[in-house]
């Protein structure tokens, strides 16, 4: 089956889509499929996240992922600019790439801006929308795009079951047709138990407002007067960076607090590996939470706020504890909680290991999508 992935998102970006796309892209290559990807530029793929990084993004290394070709085009930048000679030129040029591979099937992953391109070029292969994203309800302009992607798609998937109810209140008629296919988390070697000494609390994610960085400051500076052995160590980098590291200076919490930027993979499972607790603060409808779906897998307790897709990775009670979004108090007490018993912090680390394994194997993620493409396509 040969496969065309059109994803604005993609590798090397540090976020959630971007490393679920290669990861699909490698495993459907993997049992013998075709795949080609066309994705915005790296320059841009790295912006979305807020990546400072040495990459060189014009690198032709960024042209293949293993023996993926992935053929990239500013079209979000055109569009920005009103380039409408851009636009058309790209335009001819996609068409005739996609006609030159004749894809069996489409896979559009990530609702944006180039949704209307995609449409423009399309070579009449069924198309499998899959939907990364949330918050299309409160962007009336791009709602008639987005329905008519939906409308023009053989089958849509939705990253968890609350996606899929905003795809259904936002377009009633896929209900027939929408699937709910998890996230997928590779099985990484168990770290074991956290070592001793103080308690550290890890945070990852781009330092924006919806990410509730705020609240975890204000909450960790209340978790202080209980636990004064603590620390924070905050992983990425945003907008809101030097902001949140000045709040941390005016609640006389800096020297507990570590901001360390983006890191690599490995210096990442480290940071888990070294963790008591893993916070996922957020004050939007998570699609889905793969932040915390890899800290569950690598044994960690995750506290994390119940919105959107977090409520469905998270096990309230199970693997983590759900506290609510953007109340620092309650962050506290969960944080204090977990720290006094670190046998009930052990116990959810060990059952989220192995709900990560049992229910949001990668395997099985990529088993789900290779099932709807084959059918899609035939």
């Amino acid at each position: 089956m040969r496969i065309l992935t059109w994803s604005y998102a993609f590798w090397p970006g540090g976020g959630g889509m971007e490393r679920i796309g290669a990861d699909l892209a490698a495993g459907l290559v993997a049992r013998g499929h075709e795949v080609m990807v066309i994705t915005q530029p790296v320059d841009s793929a790295l912006a979305l996240n807020r990546v400072k990084s040495p990459l060189s993004t014009d690198d032709p290394h960024w042209s293949h992922l293993g023996s993926v070709p992935i053929h990239r085009f500013p079209i979000q930048d055109a569009l920005e600019r009103r380039d409408t000679h851009a636009l058309q030129k790209m335009r001819e040029e996609i068409a005739s790439i996609r006609r030159s591979f004749g894809a069996d099937v489409t896979h559009h992953a990530f609702f944006s801006g180039d949704c209307l391109m995609e449409l423009q070029t399309d070579d009449g292969a069924p198309r499998v929308t899959a939907n990364h994203q949330s918050g299309f309800a409160a962007l009336p302009a791009v709602t008639p795009m987005v329905r008519l992607l939906l409308a023009r798609s053989t089958a849509v998937i939705a990253v968890s079951q609350s996606v899929r109810r905003e795809i259904l209140g936002l377009a009633p008629e896929t209900l027939g047709k929408i699937h709910v296919i998890n996230n997928g988390v590779r099985q990484t070697q168990d770290p074991g138990a956290p070592p001793e000494g103080d308690p550290v609390i890890l945070a990852s994610g781009r330092l924006v407002g919806e990410k509730g960085f705020h609240t975890l400051l204000l909450a960790f500076a209340l978790l202080l007067d209980r636990q004064p052995r603590a620390r924070l160590r905050i992983v990425g980098d945003g907008y809101a960076r030097t902001g949140l590291e000045q709040l941390s200076v005016r609640l006389g919490i800096a020297d507990r607090v570590e901001f360390t930027g983006w890191v690599g993979q490995q210096q990442m499972e480290d940071f888990v590996a070294t963790s008591h607790i893993v916070a996922v603060p957020s004050i939007w409808a998570e699609p889905f939470g793969l932040t915390a779906l890899e800290a569950s897998e690598r044994g960690r307790p995750v506290i994390a706020s119940p919105v959107g897709g977090l409520v469905e990775v998270v096990a309230d009670g199970v693997t983590g504890v759900h506290a609510q979004a953007g109340d620092p108090y309650a962050w506290a007490a969960a944080f204090d909680q977990l720290i006094q018993d670190p046998e009930r912090a052990r116990t959810m680390g060990v059952a989220g290991r192995e709900r990560a394994h049992r229910e949001f194997s990668l395997e099985r993620c990529i088993d789900l999508y290779e099932s709807i493409l084959l059918d899609a396509a035939t």
